[in-house]
């Protein structure tokens, strides 16, 4: 699984802090009047300095900062 965020470089979004939440089931009970499902979410904060690193996208020609970045392997 990866996920990231990247913030369009426009004057006035220097310091925007989105923040990334990944919601997934980790638990799904069948009982005869209804289907419950629990959620497991985890919050993810931006932590970085401002304004940070800069990344050029060639193809649609446009400059983003970074922000958030996820990679995660299941197994």
């Amino acid at each position: 699984m990866y996920a990231s965020i990247l913030i369009p470089k426009i004057s006035g979004l220097e310091e925007y802090s989105p923040s990334l939440i990944l919601v997934s089931p980790t638990n799904i009970q069948n009982d005869t009047s209804s289907q419950k499902i629990q959620l497991n979410a985890e919050k993810f904060l931006y932590e970085g300095d401002f304004p940070s690193v800069e990344f050029y996208e060639p193809f649609g020609q446009g400059t983003y900062w970074e922000r958030q970045e996820l990679e995660h392997i299941f197994m």
